[in-house]
Protein backbone atom coordinates (compact mmCIF):
# COMPACT_ATOMS: atom_id res chain seq x y z
CA UNK A 1 0.00 0.00 0.00
CA UNK A 2 2.26 2.43 0.82
CA UNK A 3 4.59 1.14 -2.37
CA UNK A 4 1.33 2.29 -4.19
CA UNK A 5 0.74 5.78 -2.67
CA UNK A 6 4.45 6.10 -3.24
CA UNK A 7 4.04 5.33 -6.79
CA UNK A 8 1.23 7.29 -7.21
CA UNK A 9 2.80 10.77 -5.83
CA UNK A 10 5.89 10.12 -8.17
CA UNK A 11 3.66 9.74 -11.03
CA UNK A 12 1.48 12.65 -10.05
CA UNK A 13 4.92 14.66 -9.59
CA UNK A 14 5.91 13.56 -13.58
CA UNK A 15 2.57 14.60 -14.51
CA UNK A 16 3.38 18.35 -13.06
CA UNK A 17 6.74 18.82 -14.13
CA UNK A 18 5.69 17.83 -17.94
CA UNK A 19 2.84 20.06 -17.72
CA UNK A 20 5.33 22.98 -16.37
CA UNK A 21 7.59 22.26 -18.97
CA UNK A 22 4.66 22.35 -21.42
CA UNK A 23 3.38 25.70 -20.24
CA UNK A 24 7.30 27.20 -20.17
CA UNK A 25 7.58 26.32 -24.05
CA UNK A 26 3.87 28.02 -24.61
CA UNK A 27 4.88 30.92 -23.05
CA UNK A 28 8.83 30.77 -24.90
CA UNK A 29 6.98 29.92 -28.10
CA UNK A 30 3.85 32.94 -27.73
CA UNK A 31 6.90 35.60 -27.04
CA UNK A 32 8.55 34.22 -30.56
CA UNK A 33 5.22 34.19 -32.42
CA UNK A 34 4.68 37.82 -30.50
CA UNK A 35 8.25 39.34 -32.01
CA UNK A 36 7.35 38.01 -35.34
CA UNK A 37 4.22 39.78 -35.49
CA UNK A 38 5.80 42.92 -34.40
CA UNK A 39 8.14 42.78 -37.32
CA UNK A 40 5.08 42.35 -39.63
CA UNK A 41 3.84 45.37 -38.15
CA UNK A 42 6.84 47.43 -38.78
CA UNK A 43 6.82 45.81 -42.55
CA UNK A 44 3.59 47.49 -43.29
CA UNK A 45 3.77 50.58 -41.45
CA UNK A 46 3.91 52.80 -44.20
CA UNK A 47 1.17 51.52 -46.26
CA UNK A 48 -1.00 51.44 -42.78
CA UNK A 49 0.13 54.74 -41.70
CA UNK A 50 -1.43 55.85 -45.08
CA UNK A 51 -4.85 54.44 -44.62
CA UNK A 52 -4.47 55.55 -40.44
CA UNK A 53 -3.30 59.07 -42.07
CA UNK A 54 -6.55 59.53 -44.24
CA UNK A 55 -8.84 58.44 -41.53
CA UNK A 56 -7.44 60.72 -39.45
CA UNK A 57 -7.59 64.00 -41.50
CA UNK A 58 -10.74 62.74 -42.87
CA UNK A 59 -12.35 61.07 -39.80
CA UNK A 60 -15.92 62.20 -40.01
CA UNK A 61 -18.42 60.96 -43.07
CA UNK A 62 -19.59 64.17 -44.36
CA UNK A 63 -19.87 63.32 -48.17
CA UNK A 64 -20.11 61.00 -50.59
CA UNK A 65 -16.84 61.51 -52.25
CA UNK A 66 -14.65 61.29 -49.17
CA UNK A 67 -16.66 58.05 -47.40
CA UNK A 68 -16.32 56.54 -51.01
CA UNK A 69 -12.09 57.32 -51.14
CA UNK A 70 -11.86 55.70 -47.74
CA UNK A 71 -14.03 52.74 -49.18
CA UNK A 72 -12.25 52.38 -51.93
CA UNK A 73 -8.40 52.73 -50.40
CA UNK A 74 -9.39 50.25 -47.51
CA UNK A 75 -11.13 47.64 -49.31
CA UNK A 76 -8.73 47.51 -52.13
CA UNK A 77 -5.52 47.54 -49.70
CA UNK A 78 -7.27 45.01 -47.40
CA UNK A 79 -8.37 42.31 -49.66
CA UNK A 80 -12.25 43.32 -48.98
CA UNK A 81 -13.14 45.57 -52.08
CA UNK A 82 -16.80 46.37 -51.73
CA UNK A 83 -17.62 45.44 -55.41
CA UNK A 84 -16.23 42.03 -55.30
CA UNK A 85 -19.20 39.67 -56.42
CA UNK A 86 -21.79 42.94 -57.35
CA UNK A 87 -23.98 42.92 -60.27
CA UNK A 88 -24.04 46.46 -61.35
CA UNK A 89 -26.58 47.25 -64.00
CA UNK A 90 -25.15 48.59 -67.65
CA UNK A 91 -23.55 51.61 -66.93
CA UNK A 92 -23.68 51.48 -63.27
CA UNK A 93 -20.65 52.66 -61.02
CA UNK A 94 -20.30 51.52 -57.78
CA UNK A 95 -18.02 54.06 -56.32
CA UNK A 96 -19.43 57.17 -58.61
CA UNK A 97 -23.56 56.18 -58.85
CA UNK A 98 -23.88 53.31 -56.19
CA UNK A 99 -22.81 54.56 -53.41
CA UNK A 100 -23.65 58.28 -53.37
CA UNK A 101 -27.35 57.13 -53.99
CA UNK A 102 -27.34 55.21 -50.65
CA UNK A 103 -25.21 57.70 -48.83
CA UNK A 104 -27.50 61.01 -49.56
CA UNK A 105 -31.00 59.15 -49.79
CA UNK A 106 -29.90 57.12 -46.84
CA UNK A 107 -28.39 59.48 -44.50
CA UNK A 108 -25.56 57.15 -43.27
CA UNK A 109 -22.75 59.81 -43.09
CA UNK A 110 -24.61 61.26 -39.86
CA UNK A 111 -25.84 58.04 -38.39
CA UNK A 112 -22.20 56.56 -38.35
CA UNK A 113 -20.26 59.68 -37.26
CA UNK A 114 -22.62 59.54 -34.31
CA UNK A 115 -21.91 56.26 -33.53
CA UNK A 116 -18.48 56.83 -33.52
CA UNK A 117 -18.53 59.81 -31.65
CA UNK A 118 -17.61 58.88 -28.09
CA UNK A 119 -15.81 55.46 -29.36
CA UNK A 120 -12.28 55.25 -27.96
CA UNK A 121 -10.91 52.12 -26.71
CA UNK A 122 -12.45 48.74 -25.24
CA UNK A 123 -14.62 50.47 -22.87
CA UNK A 124 -17.93 50.51 -24.37
CA UNK A 125 -18.46 47.06 -25.98
CA UNK A 126 -22.86 48.44 -26.40
CA UNK A 127 -21.13 51.50 -28.64
CA UNK A 128 -18.45 49.21 -30.64
CA UNK A 129 -21.19 46.81 -31.38
CA UNK A 130 -23.68 49.10 -32.08
CA UNK A 131 -21.49 51.05 -34.79
CA UNK A 132 -19.98 47.73 -36.76
CA UNK A 133 -23.81 46.58 -37.07
CA UNK A 134 -25.16 50.03 -38.72
CA UNK A 135 -21.80 49.94 -41.17
CA UNK A 136 -22.66 46.73 -42.15
CA UNK A 137 -26.03 47.77 -42.68
CA UNK A 138 -24.61 50.56 -45.00
CA UNK A 139 -22.53 47.76 -46.60
CA UNK A 140 -24.89 45.81 -47.12
CA UNK A 141 -27.65 48.02 -49.05
CA UNK A 142 -24.51 48.77 -50.99
CA UNK A 143 -23.03 45.48 -52.12
CA UNK A 144 -26.59 43.00 -51.37
CA UNK A 145 -23.94 40.79 -49.21
CA UNK A 146 -22.94 40.70 -45.58
CA UNK A 147 -19.39 42.53 -45.89
CA UNK A 148 -18.51 41.55 -42.52
CA UNK A 149 -14.53 41.89 -42.71
CA UNK A 150 -14.53 45.00 -44.95
CA UNK A 151 -17.11 46.43 -41.65
CA UNK A 152 -14.33 45.72 -39.25
CA UNK A 153 -11.30 46.66 -41.52
CA UNK A 154 -12.99 50.27 -42.17
CA UNK A 155 -13.55 51.02 -39.20
CA UNK A 156 -10.22 49.56 -37.77
CA UNK A 157 -8.86 52.48 -39.51
CA UNK A 158 -11.53 55.80 -38.15
CA UNK A 159 -11.07 54.05 -34.60
CA UNK A 160 -7.59 51.99 -34.11
CA UNK A 161 -7.75 51.29 -30.62
CA UNK A 162 -11.45 50.32 -30.88
CA UNK A 163 -11.76 48.29 -33.44
CA UNK A 164 -10.34 44.33 -33.87
CA UNK A 165 -9.65 43.40 -37.64
CA UNK A 166 -11.32 40.27 -38.78
CA UNK A 167 -11.50 38.22 -41.83
CA UNK A 168 -10.92 34.38 -42.66
CA UNK A 169 -7.08 34.33 -41.52
CA UNK A 170 -7.70 35.80 -38.12
CA UNK A 171 -10.63 33.56 -37.55
CA UNK A 172 -8.97 30.73 -38.23
CA UNK A 173 -5.51 31.85 -35.93
CA UNK A 174 -8.09 33.10 -32.77
CA UNK A 175 -8.69 29.01 -32.39
CA UNK A 176 -4.94 28.52 -32.08
CA UNK A 177 -4.10 31.70 -29.88
CA UNK A 178 -6.79 30.38 -27.74
CA UNK A 179 -5.40 27.16 -27.15
CA UNK A 180 -2.06 28.37 -26.65
CA UNK A 181 -3.23 30.43 -23.52
CA UNK A 182 -5.61 27.48 -22.42
CA UNK A 183 -8.79 29.29 -22.84
CA UNK A 184 -11.43 27.61 -23.71
CA UNK A 185 -12.73 28.07 -27.07
CA UNK A 186 -16.51 28.41 -26.69
CA UNK A 187 -17.13 31.64 -24.53
CA UNK A 188 -20.05 31.99 -21.72
CA UNK A 189 -23.35 32.35 -23.30
CA UNK A 190 -23.53 35.87 -20.53
CA UNK A 191 -20.72 37.23 -22.72
CA UNK A 192 -22.61 37.80 -25.65
CA UNK A 193 -26.09 38.20 -23.98
CA UNK A 194 -26.06 41.90 -23.88
CA UNK A 195 -25.60 42.31 -27.70
CA UNK A 196 -28.34 39.76 -29.20
CA UNK A 197 -30.24 42.45 -30.41
CA UNK A 198 -27.21 43.20 -33.41
CA UNK A 199 -28.19 39.40 -35.09
CA UNK A 200 -26.33 40.37 -38.37
CA UNK A 201 -22.90 40.73 -35.96
CA UNK A 202 -22.78 38.24 -34.28
CA UNK A 203 -20.15 36.60 -35.67
CA UNK A 204 -18.02 39.76 -35.01
CA UNK A 205 -19.03 40.06 -31.92
CA UNK A 206 -17.82 36.60 -30.60
CA UNK A 207 -14.59 37.54 -32.44
CA UNK A 208 -14.10 40.60 -30.94
CA UNK A 209 -14.74 38.89 -27.29
CA UNK A 210 -12.11 36.02 -27.79
CA UNK A 211 -9.81 38.83 -29.17
CA UNK A 212 -10.29 40.99 -25.62
CA UNK A 213 -9.90 37.85 -23.91
CA UNK A 214 -6.72 37.24 -25.00
CA UNK A 215 -5.21 40.23 -24.90
CA UNK A 216 -6.11 40.32 -21.55
CA UNK A 217 -4.52 37.03 -20.88
CA UNK A 218 -1.85 37.40 -22.53
CA UNK A 219 -0.69 41.05 -20.17
CA UNK A 220 -1.80 38.94 -17.16
CA UNK A 221 0.20 36.12 -17.67
CA UNK A 222 3.19 37.78 -19.88
CA UNK A 223 3.01 41.53 -18.82
CA UNK A 224 2.82 42.38 -22.64
CA UNK A 225 0.10 44.27 -23.64
CA UNK A 226 -1.37 44.20 -27.27
CA UNK A 227 -2.80 47.27 -28.95
CA UNK A 228 -5.21 45.65 -31.59
CA UNK A 229 -3.54 45.95 -34.41
CA UNK A 230 -0.55 44.37 -32.92
CA UNK A 231 -2.91 41.54 -32.01
CA UNK A 232 -4.40 41.34 -35.20
CA UNK A 233 -0.41 40.91 -36.53
CA UNK A 234 -0.33 38.05 -33.93
CA UNK A 235 -3.22 36.42 -35.58
CA UNK A 236 -1.76 36.71 -39.19
CA UNK A 237 1.69 35.54 -37.88
CA UNK A 238 0.23 32.40 -35.72
CA UNK A 239 -1.88 31.68 -38.99
CA UNK A 240 1.23 31.79 -41.69
CA UNK A 241 3.07 29.92 -39.06
CA UNK A 242 0.63 26.92 -38.75
CA UNK A 243 0.23 27.12 -42.73
CA UNK A 244 3.93 26.70 -43.01
CA UNK A 245 4.14 23.87 -40.65
CA UNK A 246 1.60 22.38 -42.22
CA UNK A 247 3.72 21.93 -45.51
Amino acid sequence: MFYNKVQNNVLELNIDIKHSEKRVKMMRNLKNLIEKSQKLKAFWSVSDGTLYKMCKEYPLHKNASETVSKLFLIGRSYAAAIERGVQLKKGESIYEDRIPKIFEKEKYGKKIDDALKNITEHKDLYKIFFAYNLTLEFFSKISGKSNKSLASKYLHFHKPDAFFIMDSRAKSAISDVLAILALPEKLNSNDSKPYRKFKESNEYILFYLKCLKCIETIKEKYEISLSTKEFDCLLLTVYEEKKTQSH
